[in-house]
């Protein structure tokens, strides 16, 4: 007769080892769609798993170079400035995302982006080329561009591109 108990050993493996072994595996399942902050993979993973497990593997997909925070910064980057997004709104989203705020600088900083120039397109964009005629229209079109992330520099050099 069988009897079924906790005993730590599950058909001769070690419950730790399985254990493990899914928690990586979920780890790369979800790394394998798109890049995830560390932050996020443990947010993740700890609604499945032990989270001493979960920074442990964390540990070795970092040290492997499957995981990397720079790498989810640099996608976030490039898939916010495919949208139209400032600098300003693109550093705070990766930052909420468990980003450390250096990494975000030197990623900004690398980018190597004409922010001034990604603000016109953003506002041509929008609203077309010229600049509007009544006040009523320059707020509406400078709350867009603040919204999106660009500095009063750059959204004044949007909204008069004769300047």
């Amino acid at each position: 007769m069988l009897i079924n108990s906790n005993s730590g050993q599950s058909n001769g493996r070690d419950a730790d080892g399985q254990t493990k072994a899914q928690v990586k595996e979920s780890a790369l399942r979800l790394l394998s769609r798109r890049e995830y902050s560390v932050r996020e993979l443990t947010t993740r993973l700890t609604s499945k798993f032990d989270a001493a497990l979960v920074d442990a593997e964390l540990k070795g997909l970092i040290e492997q170079g499957l995981q990397s925070d720079e790498r989810y910064a640099r996608m976030m980057l490039n898939a916010r400035l495919s949208r139209s997004h400032g600098p300003l709104r693109i550093a705070r989203e990766i930052q909420s995302k468990g980003v450390a705020p250096e990494l975000v600088g030197q990623v900004m900083e690398a980018a190597e982006v004409d922010w001034f120039e990604q603000a016109r397109e953003a506002y041509e964009r929008r609203f077309g080329p010229g600049p509007a005629t009544d006040m009523k229209q320059r707020s509406k079109q400078f709350r867009f561009l603040q919204y999106r992330g660009f500095s009063v520099d750059q959204i004044q050099y949007a909204m008069n591109p004769d300047k």
